[in-house]
């Protein structure tokens, strides 16, 4: 079987995660993984973010509620804002 549906029909959804860091090596990995991906024009549109504080990932769980509904009514910049409001001191633009 090719290996790219191989990899297709074996994905699987996640919905619970453990608690155990992430070591750092492998989130850079990841994360180089990401910046490889393909983009039109090369443009690389993406940020990546990674959040280990407790705190700021209750809200942003908190945040990403809000959303079906923002997208259901075509509102990013609603959502966007709200997630924004919701961080509070944890956001940092540009970072």
């Amino acid at each position: 079987m090719n290996a790219v549906i191989e990899a297709i029909k074996k994905r699987r959804s996640v919905r619970a995660y453990d608690a155990r860091p992430i070591p750092r090596d492998m989130l850079n990995t990841v994360i180089e993984a990401g910046n490889e991906a393909p983009s039109a024009m090369n443009s690389q549109p993406w940020r990546f973010v990674v959040v280990e504080d407790s705190e700021a990932k209750r809200k942003l769980l908190g945040a990403a509620s809000l959303l079906p509904a923002c997208v259901r009514e075509h509102d990013a910049r609603r959502a966007f804002a709200g997630a924004r409001q919701l961080l509070g001191r944890f956001w940092r633009h540009g970072a």
